[in-house]
Order: C-alpha cells, then structure tokens, then sequence
C-alpha cells in the first residue's frame, strides 16, 4: 500500500481521543478529505497540532500518540517536582518554551495537568498509606487553609517525620480537603481530615504526635475537633491539648501587629497615598521629576504593603520614610487628587520609631526562613524578641506616651510558654526505642 494512500482522517482521530481508544493507524480517505477547506483545517491544527499530518507513515499515529504522552507526562511531573504553579505552566512563555524544545509539541492545558495531578494522588494514595504505616517514628500535621475569590475553601495538610537513620526531617503533601467557607468550617475541615486519616488506616492515626496550624479560630476549632475524633477512635488520650503546635511564623505577626495598631492611623493614609500615586500617571510622572531633582536612587514611588504581612508593611514605611522629602512634595501638591495633604512631622517621626524597632524582629525571621528552623533556634529567637521589647520599652515612651511594645511582648510571652511543653512530648514520641502504645 502505498503511504501517500494513508492519512489521518480528523473526526476519526477527535472520536478515538474522546472514547479513549488508540489512533486509527488504516484510515483510508479521498482526496477531498485530505485536503479540507482552511477553516476546518485551521481548527484542526489549533485543536489537534501534534495529529494533524498529512504524510504519516503506517504505524505513525500511535508511534506520535506514545510520544505525545512521555511529553505530557514530562510536564505533568516538571509542574509537580519543580513546583511550577498551575499560571505558569499556562502561559504562552511556558508554552513557547516546550514547543521549541520539542519542535512543536503544545503542552496540556492547565485543566488536563490538574487532571492528572489528581489521577497521581489517587493512583498513590495506597502507596502512601502503607509507606505512613511502616514508620518506626511519629509523625506530625500541618494544616493551612485559605479561599479564592468565589469564596471556595481549601485545607492543604501536609505531614513530616524525622528519619531515624539520616537524623534528617521529611515532608510530604498529605491532601488538599475542599470546604464549604462560612461558620462552622473548623468542623467541617478536621471531620473530613479525620476520615481520611482513617481510611488511610489504624495505624497511620495512631502515629500522630501533633499538629502545627496558626492561631485562627477555625485552625483551633478544626484541631480540637481532630484531637476529639482521633482519641475516641483509638480507644485513649493520644492527642491531648499541648499537643497542639502554633505556627511560630504567625505568632510572631501576632505579636509585630500590636506594636503595628499603634500607628495604623499614619500607616493607612500613607498607604493611600502611594496607591493613588503609583496608579496615577500624571502624579507619577511628577513623582520621577522631584525624585530626580532630589537626588534619590529610585526613581518610583514605594510599593504599597500588603496589610497582611507585617515585613511588608515594615519595607513600606521604611523605604517611604528615606523618601519622605519628595513622597510629603506629592502629596501637599496634588492633595485633591490624593484626597488628603502630607503627614505631619510627628506622625512621621512615630512611622520611623515603630519601623527601627521592627529592624532586628524582620532581620531574625529572615534568617530563619533561609533555613530550616530547629526548636531551639525558635525558642531562642522568642527569647531575644521578649528582651528587646525590654530594651526598647523606654525608648519608645519618649517618643510618645502611646508607643509601647508591652502587648507585643505579652503575645510572645505567651508563645514561649507553649514551645517549652514541647520538647519532651516530641522526644518521646521520635524515640523509635520507646513502645507505642
């Protein structure tokens, strides 16, 4: 038979994919439907680049269909090792990248990967569960969640053990529990984690030593409620009230924002101020010009801080207090547009104050997140911030009465006491030569 007689036929190709079979490899089809008008033929290649050929050989399309799959799998695997979010692996940079390296081959659509994220995750899940159970030591949960902008729940759980013969600390993602938000959403969190946890089997529940989350009243809710289920499931008190970890991350933002409350009034009208600065082009531009004249390195208008992350908001004022000079110019200048005129010289002088003192806290946590922080490095990095709200106590009322740090060192006083409960507890439970019960 002659190759020239042989082509993929489209329909054929679009019915074998979505019934799952392989590509037809003996398609006979005149010379009409080898050559089909440009639209149809446009919509095919878009659809379909890597099956629309016109001089395949005989045993060409599955040949073409293995290959397409090693590829898929490929970036399947890159998305979940390299830790490629699902926006970047959507792009048409990603996209054009693959397709230079493969000479044409279009990646999966970011639906097709999570598909098959999820297949993995099902496929493995077994594997998991027998792996958690042959542990010789204890393991422990972290739990996070947030929502999307329609409000849609997600709790990612992740669990971590040491491994007795590296001495070295393992992680590895649990599951992602998709949750109705709204009241009640701690229930519904640890409820579902906790039957997971039970059809993953007995003995995985029974290795649990405690679990990290933040201190979010659903976070707490969603433990105490797992702490429940767990010790009426194995018949004991396992999992008792320490046993609860707070993140040491989120403490610490706890405690940064009492000191943050004292000056969210100065903080809020200059955050303001930037955003209407940065998004206007005129006021911009006019920014660049006085930016210039002033000599200053940078010739835009500091970022605005995310209010959620109290580093941000300390980069903010930081960076707008060395700016001070052209940001306070803008402001008087266009304070109609702005819809308020420049910060006072006190108000200035209390954003300086505030952000000095959270130099040291921001410079800790930055070296404790280019590691992997021990418990000792996080009760000592407590320790140092309780005494330097002590230090800075004094300074601090001599510049205004209400500048204090003493609510900041109550919520750091009160986490020091939770991390000393901790290391025996975990002791005994990482000691594969104490018997568990």
């Amino acid at each position: 038979m002659d190759s020239s007689q042989l082509t993929i036929n489209y329909s054929a190709v679009q019915d074998s994919l979505c019934n799952d079979e392989s590509l037809p490899t003996d398609v006979r089809c005149n010379n009409d439907a080898q050559y089909v008008v440009n639209s149809k033929r446009k919509r095919a290649r878009q659809s379909f680049p890597w099956a629309y050929t016109r001089d395949w050989k005989a045993g060409d399309p599955i040949l073409e269909r293995q290959q397409r799959q090693k590829f898929e799998n490929a970036v399947v695997d890159y998305v979940v090792q390299g830790g490629v979010t699902l926006r970047a692996a959507g792009s048409e940079h990603f996209k054009q990248f693959v397709g230079a390296l493969t000479h044409g081959y279009e990646p999966p659509s970011t639906r097709t990967i999570l598909r098959r994220i999820v297949e993995l995750h099902r496929v493995l899940k077994p594997a998991l569960a027998a792996f958690l159970c042959n542990l010789n030591v204890a393991i422990s949960l972290t739990l996070d969640g947030w929502s999307n902008r329609n409000l849609k729940g997600f709790y990612v759980v992740t669990a971590h053990w040491v491994d007795v013969v590296t001495m070295k600390t393992k992680s590895i993602l649990l599951t992602i529990l998709d949750v109705k938000c709204g009241a009640g959403v701690g229930v519904r969190v640890e409820t579902d984690l906790f039957e997971y946890l039970k059809r993953m089997g007995r003995d995985v529940v029974t290795r649990i030593l405690n679990v990290t989350s933040d201190h979010g009243s659903d976070a707490t809710n969603a433990v105490v409620r797992l702490f429940q289920l767990v010790n009426i499931f194995v018949g004991y008190e396992q999992l008792r009230k320490c046993n609860h970890v707070r993140c040491a991350d989120h403490s610490v933002q706890l405690a940064v924002l009492q000191v943050l409350k004292l000056i969210r009034q100065p903080t809020e009208q200059l955050r303001d101020g930037l955003v209407k600065m940065r998004r206007s082009k005129v006021i911009r531009q006019q920014y660049q010009i006085e930016a210039l004249h002033s000599g200053l390195g940078s010739k835009e208008p500091t970022h605005a801080d995310l209010p959620t992350r109290w580093n941000s908001t300390h980069q903010m004022c930081d960076d707008a207090f060395r700016k001070r000079v052209v940001v306070d110019t803008i402001m008087d200048q266009y304070k109609d547009d702005i819809g308020h005129g420049a910060l006072k010289d006190l108000e200035w002088q209390v954003i300086s104050s505030v952000s000095s003192f959270l130099c040291a806290p921001r410079q800790v946590m930055e070296s404790l997140a280019d590691c992997k922080p021990t418990l000792d490095l996080v009760s000592l990095s407590i320790a140092m911030f309780i005494k330097h709200c002590n230090d800075n106590e004094q300074n601090l009322q001599e510049i205004h009465d209400a500048l204090t740090a003493i609510p900041m060192k109550m919520k750091l006083q009160s986490y020091e006491k939770k991390l000393v409960q901790e290391p025996a507890i975990i002791a005994a439970y990482l000691n594969p030569q104490i018997p568990k019960r």
